[in-house]
């Protein structure tokens, strides 16, 4: 981790008056040394350095908002020497924003006006190293989503292809069931069904008469007369068997 260099750079005394004011600074009385540049440039419209010392102590007494504003009038100067310094803190405060890019530009831009500007080298090599390391960080946490949500894919493709295939499988299973069902009801139907037809074969078989039945069973007159024309055959050949001897023994005399 690289630490940038948080200090305030306070210009250096340009006009008398502002030694005061510089002392205060330095000796950490920054309420005091904010109201000297004030009552400063109450009296002097235009003096860019005590402008740069309000704007110094306004960030030292918790003010940066406003100390962001005075040093932006500051670089309105003609001061090489001072606007590079009011670069510099600005790229101070762009930094404790996270304003990582900014900050750069700021301490690049002290450094043009200003080559001697010591802290603005330094910061500005720390800078740049945190956001190539920053920038390779992000592409490298890219590349590791990139991999994730190719294994997410391929995963979820997998288990969409297991599920179809566990879903065919049991489509399967089930036409298997039902066309067994379907054979056993029908196997159930044809041995009923040949139950049936044999229970009707002796069924028919019981009821059917035999030929003596149907005999007892002829009408009675029909029968009478059988025996009758039975009986007038018999008689018939008695007579005959009769007549037979008869006509032998009139022969033999």
């Amino acid at each position: 981790m690289y630490i940038l260099i948080k200090t305030f750079i306070l210009a250096s005394t340009i006009i008398f008056c502002q030694d005061k004011g510089q002392s205060l600074y330095n000796a950490e009385k920054y309420e005091d040394a904010k109201k000297y540049y004030e009552y400063v440039l109450e009296h002097r419209n235009q003096d860019d350095a005590a402008m740069f010392g309000l704007g110094a102590t306004l960030y030292k007494t918790d003010k940066p908002e406003a100390a962001e504003t005075i040093f932006n009038g500051v670089l309105n100067t003609n001061n090489k020497n001072l606007k590079s310094k009011a670069l510099y803190n600005l790229g101070s405060l762009s930094n404790e924003r996270g304003e990582l890019e900014q900050s750069l530009a700021f301490f690049k831009k002290a450094i043009e006006f200003d080559p001697s500007n010591h802290d603005a080298k330094i910061n500005y090599e720390l800078l740049k190293r945190r956001i190539t390391e920053k920038q390779n960080k992000q592409q490298k946490d890219s590349g590791k989503d990139n991999q994730k949500n190719e294994r997410d894919k391929k995963s979820e493709e997998n288990n969409q292809l297991n599920e179809k295939e566990k879903k065919d499988e049991n489509n399967e299973n089930s036409d298997q069931v039902s066309k067994n069902k379907e054979d056993s009801n029908h196997g159930g139907s044809d041995k009923k069904e040949k139950e049936e037809k044999k229970g009707n074969d002796d069924n028919s078989k019981k009821t059917q008469p035999n030929d003596s039945e149907i005999e007892k069973n002829k009408n009675p007159h029909a029968e009478a007369i059988l025996n009758a024309l039975k009986d007038s055959e018999q008689i018939n050949q008695k007579r005959q068997i009769k007549r037979s001897k008869k006509i032998k023994m009139e022969n033999d005399w």
